[in-house]
């Protein structure tokens, strides 16, 4: 396969070779007008009146500036500034060039200010963060190619570049060149290409290059052009098969209309007969992978890619059962497919299963104000049928609504009043306490409103109190069994009380109910925060509980309700008081977005910082809380007015055991061996090397080294590598009462991090703890595990820079995962010999993964601390999965876990249905995993 694909390639080149022969000469002013905009532009005229431009260029635009980030960027080659344009909208200062005066002309006057007529063969002024030229230097003879070249690499530190190696039909290409010809240009000055970032958004042959300080070598130039060439092989095949599936449904589609003219198909038999055309059609493009069985593509990540695509046809009938389940069952589902196909035909049906898979999920769709169009618009027959629902309620709950009220702006508490009285559960009341309100505007408000609606109760404080007083006067009053918090210029959805009596009716046993959230100003919502389910590690970290809270009154008075003196934060510290003593059944978690806070000048929900004084109260209520658990330590305020919580070691720190497996690999060894003994500020432990038949004597020779260190044990292993036996057998021989399976690919960062590590391993309930890890680029390479991402689970924040917060903080805050990786792992042997270690029917990938589920199913907690940082050259020693034997090892460990765990994988408690499983960024998910009565969100 390789071979042939080679031969093509060769054959592509041979033209290029005899067109570099040929005579070259300058273009001119001629070659680039109207004529040119509207022929030469790859089948389409390229003018503002063709959409396809701007979507385009939206695209490139949206993926540099999420993946690349620049401030500043300038175009070479701007022709009639789309990126330009395109990149501004996403607040990137972008500046362009072009030589044609007819291409300038047409550029709208407002951007006419960041784009130039002009050649790039000139000396380009001033310093960007990014340079893109793109499909440019072709167009120039050789010697304005090079200068070209040198004042793109002075102009930046990073250039996205593409030139196409292949098109030498068109007549203004005077310089088609391979992709090797150019890469060892721009290393004349300096730059070598980004191996990791994919730039194939813009077009197989792009790339992205880096001002380096040492210049690449001949080997690095030459695979990464044969990546190129075998990338650009690959879209052509793809290209190829998505063709040939286009015939095939053509073909079934007219088979199935022909057998339903004729009435012979049952509805089992057309779903079975559409899923396995596409299943069919899919399993095809696994051929692809043999495309990356080389050392070239081994420098990469992109194979990744491609084996998601050979794993779509075993997706098919993995999602059938959970469809089924969303549905109601397969006859629901059988219904549905027919309804659809009698409606719409077989790309309608087509169109509903890709959305029913969330598998069109990108940056570019992370739009929420288009999300809530698409799933949270209730409709009339949806209001009917939450009517309907409400009245089959067995329990039928009264429901307080507590507002403190002081100096309210009257418009904003007459629209929060309302959202009240608009809720389709009917069965509440709001119990008002004005805190003496010295704005002669508010009564007015309360009074009329409470004239008008009998479950409308209105307190008049004779002294201010503040928030939490003004709190205890609203629960005073209130009549419910359950309470709701609601602040005085915010609002509910207004199907927030269906949700929650309905989940009161569904578990009975529950005493907290609590909901998503986001921001709204001028009637636009925005911002949304996806919460995880219970997750107390996280509540220690920032209240993560908030609105909508809804709380058991009955319990709530019995703590007493607010207390004074923790104003700013009287919610965080009445919901710690409130679940002290409540088991995680008792808590839950509605993933719809059932509260709007009003985001103004004065508002906590615009700045935090608006209240700096809440900060140091909750401070307060943290600490109180350890004291009430009986927990040693100390809270401190982050920067972002968050909270850090420090448990104490006790004065005789336990062993840990610190496992590192290894096969040769001496130079990361070394390096992370050396790291621990260095900087590890923990006074006891040790680490127990597992030799897992090295056969270099280089490292043979540091083993005998460095077990001279009375801290250091080598041990060897001759069995073939399996890192679950490995790491289960060095872990029966530990001598420590706490072990750390350590990656050799490890190097230290903080020197506190072991001892960050053990403070939450020592804690009662908790189970596995998993550290920050960077990759040496200093982006995230670990901040939890995610289930459900890719089909198994992914890498929370993967990629983020070091000092960005992430998703509402998560990034940098402590807090409970489902599972963290064992390239860094701390947990108690008696935990691990409990739950019997890793599987080790998962040789290489996600035996971590199972583990820390294990160790969830028996009851322990499992931590991730941001505080605990380590370098991760991940998988350094062991390369890629590029082989047909490891693409076969590693796609039975997927199933082997889907067969193991199943939709637990898609219903991961420390992440939010209404979250993508398609990416690593917290971004929307298209469609939410819901239920789907009456929509998908709120």
């Amino acid at each position: 396969m390789l071979e042939k694909a080679g031969r093509k390639v060769i054959a592509a080149l041979v033209p290029l070779v005899q067109r570099m022969f040929q005579v070259q000469r300058n273009p001119s002013q001629s070659d680039y007008d109207e004529n040119y905009y509207r022929c030469h532009c790859g089948g389409l005229p390229y003018n503002r009146s063709e959409p396809h431009w701007s979507r385009f260029f939206g695209i490139v635009a949206e993926r540099v500036a999420q993946d690349i980030r620049p401030r500043t960027v300038f175009d070479a080659g701007c022709a009639m500034g789309f990126l330009v344009e395109e990149l501004r909208k996403r607040h990137v200062e972008a500046f362009g060039r072009d030589y044609s005066e007819y291409a300038i002309s047409e550029i709208p006057d407002a951007l006419r200010p960041f784009c130039e007529l002009g050649s790039i063969v000139d000396p380009i002024e001033g310093s960007f963060d990014l340079v893109t030229c793109i499909e440019v230097l072709e167009h120039l003879p050789e010697g304005d190619g090079r200068r070209a070249i040198s004042n793109l690499c002075a102009a930046g530190p990073l250039i996205l570049f593409s030139s196409s190696p292949d098109d030498i039909d068109e007549p203004t290409h005077l310089n088609v060149r391979p992709p090797i010809h150019w890469l060892r240009l721009f290393r004349e000055h300096g730059f070598g290409p980004r191996s990791d970032f994919d730039a194939s958004f813009l077009c197989p042959w792009a790339m992205l290059l880096e001002r380096r300080a040492q210049a690449p070598t001949d080997e690095e130039l030459h695979a990464y052009a044969s990546l190129i060439l075998m990338r650009m092989e690959y879209f052509r095949h793809t290209h190829e098969l998505r063709q040939a599936q286009d015939r095939q449904l053509v073909a079934i589609k007219n088979e199935i209309h022909e057998l339903r003219q004729t009435h012979a198909l049952t509805v089992s038999d057309l779903m079975q007969k559409q899923l396995v055309a596409l299943a069919a059609a899919d399993r095809a493009q696994t051929t692809v992978d043999q495309l990356l069985a080389s050392k070239s593509w081994r420098m990469t990540a992109p194979y990744r890619w491609a084996g998601h695509q050979g794993r779509r046809a075993q997706h098919v009938m993995r999602a059938l059962p959970l469809m089924a389940k969303r549905q109601g069952g397969y006859l629901n589902l059988a219904r549905k497919a027919w309804s659809i196909m009698a409606r719409e035909g077989l790309s309608g049906a087509r169109s509903v299963w890709r959305n029913s898979n969330a598998q069109i999920n990108t940056s570019s769709n992370n739009d929420y104000e288009k999300w809530l169009r698409t799933y949270a618009t209730l409709d009339d027959p949806a209001r009917a049928r939450i009517r309907r629902d409400i009245d089959g309620f067995a329990n039928q709950p009264l429901i307080s609504i507590v507002m403190p009220v002081y100096n309210a702006e009257p418009n904003w508490l007459a629209e929060a009043i309302d959202s009240v009285r608009n809720q389709l559960y009917p069965h509440w009341e709001l119990c008002i306490a004005d805190d003496c309100s010295t704005s002669e505007a508010v009564r007015p408000v309360l009074e009329r409103y409470a004239a008008i609606d009998p479950r409308i109760k209105v307190f008049h404080r004779p002294t201010n109190g503040h928030i939490s007083e003004a709190s205890n006067s609203g629960i005073e009053m209130a009549t419910g069994d359950w309470m709701a918090l609601l602040d005085q210029d915010d609002l509910l959805s207004e199907d927030a009380l269906f949700y929650v009596a309905r989940t009161i009716n569904e578990k009975p046993q529950i005493e907290l109910i609590y909901s998503d959230e986001d921001k709204i100003s001028s009637g636009k919502r925005f911002d949304p925060y996806f919460k995880p389910d219970w997750n107390p590690d996280l509540l220690r970290s920032h209240n993560v509980i908030c609105h909508l809270g809804v709380y058991k009154l009955d319990r709530v008075r019995s703590i007493g309700g607010f207390r004074k003196g923790y104003e700013g934060a009287q919610d965080h510290d009445l919901v710690l008081r409130f679940t002290d003593q409540l088991s995680e059944a008792q808590i839950v978690h509605i993933p719809r977005v059932l509260y709007h806070w009003r985001s103004h000048a004065s508002s906590t929900a615009q700045s935090g910082g608006n209240k700096s004084y809440a900060a140091l109260a909750g401070q307060n209520a943290v600490s109180d809380h350890l004291k009430r658990k009986g927990i040693s330590g100390r809270v401190e305020i982050l920067p972002t007015g968050m909270y850090r919580t420090l448990y104490d070691l006790p004065e005789e720190p336990p062993l840990v055991s610190l496992i590192i497996p290894t096969r040769n690999g001496l130079r990361l060894l070394r390096k992370c061996v050396e790291s621990i003994l260095q900087k590890t500020d923990y006074p006891n432990y040790e680490i127990v090397i597992i030799d897992n038949n090295s056969d270099d004597p280089a490292t043979l020779e540091y083993f005998r080294q460095i077990e001279t260190d009375s801290r250091i044990f080598v041990t060897r292993d001759e069995q073939p590598f399996n890192y679950s036996l490995i790491n289960n057998g060095a872990v029966s021989r530990a001598r420590g009462d706490f072990v750390g399976l350590i990656n050799n690919d490890i190097e230290v960062i903080s020197p506190n991090w072991l001892s960050e590590m053990m403070s939450h391993a020592i804690q009662a309930g908790v189970g596995v703890v998993g550290a920050r890890l960077w990759y040496p680029d200093d982006r995230l390479q670990h901040g939890g595990v995610v289930l459900g991402i890719g089909g198994v689970a992914g890498h929370a924040h993967k990629f983020l820079r070091k000092g960005a917060h992430g998703y509402f903080s998560r990034g940098e805050l402590t807090q409970t995962f489902s599972a963290v990786t064992a390239a860094c792992l701390v947990v108690r042997k008696s935990t691990y010999e409990a739950v019997e270690g890793l599987d080790q029917n998962l040789t290489v990938a996600f035996n971590d993964v199972d583990f820390c589920l294990k160790v969830r199913e028996a009851g322990w907690r499992n931590v991730w601390t941001p505080f605990a940082e380590l370098y991760h050259h991940e998988s350094a020693t062991r390369g890629s999965e590029d082989t047909p034997q490891k693409k076969e090892r590693f796609r039975g460990e997927v199933m082997h876990m889907l067969a193991k765990w199943g939709e637990k994988l898609i219903m991961d408690p420390a992440y939010n249905p209404n979250l993508t499983l398609d990416r690593e960024d917290f971004s929307l998910a298209w469609p939410p995993r819901n239920q789907s009565d009456p929509t998908l969100a709120s």
